[in-house]
């Protein structure tokens, strides 16, 4: 007996933000109760149906490039899709930010050209090998943004009167502000913000006395992600974990985030082999090079870190051996300067200027 085909609601029609899903019908079995979730937590989400006549062009071009942003779900049969490529085309042609969410894996060969061009530049890409769909879901969800959701940002708060006046030295949920507080010291522990409900503890790795700025980096790895989705020559400068560190992560790391200094960050070659870096970033948050990693740890076992209280490998932002590896820190806080190939999934630990 085959299983029933969970069915989304009607395709958001209003005028309000919302959101447009690109997928082929062949995979509405996986697509569809995604669409579900999303609407019933109150997203609007608009997806072809199925439409039966008029001009067919001229519709999807109107809402893909009226969308706030564009989820793509990616298969064999997507890519064979002449309508999931001129979706994407007419999103990247408007600057429709593009979030990617690949339910099998892709090998750069596997990938045709033109797909290829199409999803490099998405925001986001995402894997289906989420322990369950829930999972992946808040994944997507942390990367498209708040106002396609139904009664976001549409009411603006009433506080009421304060007890007493506000101290000008602190901010609203009683932090000191940036400039009031002491300034840590290097291998100090500090907690700052929350991320998914809990409080984050972060290592303080260096201290810019003059300008009262400090390098953090997470004492536990926060996130298991892949360095890119797509196994071919890439770089920091183009990755999707520098990408939703800097957009998704950034959203979700509840923190007071206009502390957060947007650093240029140079990405060198790996000197061991020889192996090109990439142009340098404007990252909001990043990961370490291998230079950062061998100069912030007097030994190795300072560099173990853990994930879900076990020792975990995690990531460098530098490549390894070769253009399609990344660098990281093994199990016992040794720098793996070959490097793994760059759709495998590590720890990730993630790093940050702060004004303080």
């Amino acid at each position: 007996m085959s299983e029933e085909l969970i069915q989304a609601d009607h395709a958001y029609e209003g005028a309000e933000p919302y959101v447009f899903v690109s997928y082929s019908h062949e995979d509405k079995a996986h697509v569809y109760p995604i669409i579900a979730q999303l609407q019933k937590d109150g997203y609007r989400v608009w997806y072809d149906e199925g439409i039966k006549s008029g001009d067919w062009v001229g519709i999807i071009t109107k809402k893909s490039r009226k969308a706030k942003h564009l989820i793509v779900f990616m298969s064999e049969a997507a890519q064979k899709s002449e309508w999931v490529k001129t979706e994407l085309t007419v999103a990247k042609t408007y600057r429709v930010p593009i979030v990617a969410v690949f339910l099998a894996p892709f090998s750069r060969d596997e990938l045709n050209d033109s797909f290829f061009g199409l999803l490099i530049t998405s925001t986001h890409q995402y894997s289906s090998e989420y322990p369950t769909t829930p999972d992946l879901i808040r994944e997507i969800k942390a990367g498209i943004p708040p106002e396609v959701k139904a009664g976001e940002n549409t009411q603006i708060p009433v506080n009421d009167p304060p007890d007493k006046p506000p101290d000008e030295k602190t901010n609203d949920n009683g932090s000191k502000k940036p400039g009031n507080a002491k300034l840590p010291q290097k291998g100090d522990i500090i907690q700052l913000g929350s991320y998914q409900g809990k409080p984050v503890q972060w290592l303080v790795l260096q201290v810019k006395k003059d300008k009262r700025e400090v390098l953090l980096l997470s004492k536990d790895c926060m996130e298991y992600q892949v360095y890119d989705h797509l196994r071919s020559p890439t770089a920091w400068a183009n990755c999707s974990l520098q990408r939703r560190l800097n957009t998704a992560f950034y959203r979700a790391l509840n923190t007071e985030n206009k502390r957060i200094i947007r650093h240029e960050n140079e990405n060198p070659k790996n000197f061991r082999y020889n192996t090109p870096g990439s142009p340098v970033t404007k990252d909001d948050v990043f990961c370490l090079s291998i230079d950062q990693a061998e100069t912030a740890f007097p030994t190795d076992t300072a560099r173990i870190c853990c994930f879900a209280n076990a020792p975990t490998k995690w990531w460098l932002r530098s490549p390894g051996s070769s253009s399609d590896r990344a660098a990281y820190v093994d199990e016992d806080g040794r720098i793996q300067y070959a490097g793994e190939i760059v759709n495998s999934s590590c720890g990730v630990r993630p790093a940050m200027w702060v004004k303080w």
